[in-house]
């Protein structure tokens, strides 16, 4: 009888145990869950953030390419005016048997 009771003491003992450390570990799950949950929240958020920053990205670089080409632009443009600036006016090339040049008379 005495082994029997010593085997049940036992027994209820293990199952005390079993049933404390599910209790304690539950709390633990309940934290780590809501660790997970607010992990999720804050990568939606930066993945939000990171789409806007990509989309701006965008938009600058486009404007940059614009403004790239511009400079180009501008930058052929001053170098045909300085070599308008720095070439000569034509001289007249006509021969003089072309003037048609007319003496007036008093008549």
């Amino acid at each position: 009888m005495k082994k029997r009771l010593a085997l049940y003491g036992v027994l209820l003992l293990v199952v005390a145990f079993v049933i404390a450390d599910v209790f304690m570990a539950g709390d633990g799950h309940v934290t780590v869950v809501k660790e997970n949950v607010s992990l999720v929240e804050e990568n939606q958020t930066l993945t939000d953030q990171n789409q806007t920053l990509s989309s701006e990205n965008q938009k600058l670089n486009s404007v940059n390419q614009q403004l790239t080409e511009q400079v180009s632009t501008l930058t052929e443009q001053v170098e045909t005016y300085e070599e308008q600036l720095n070439t000569p006016p034509p001289t007249p090339t006509r021969p003089k048997s072309d003037w048609n040049l007319e003496v007036p008379t008093n008549e």
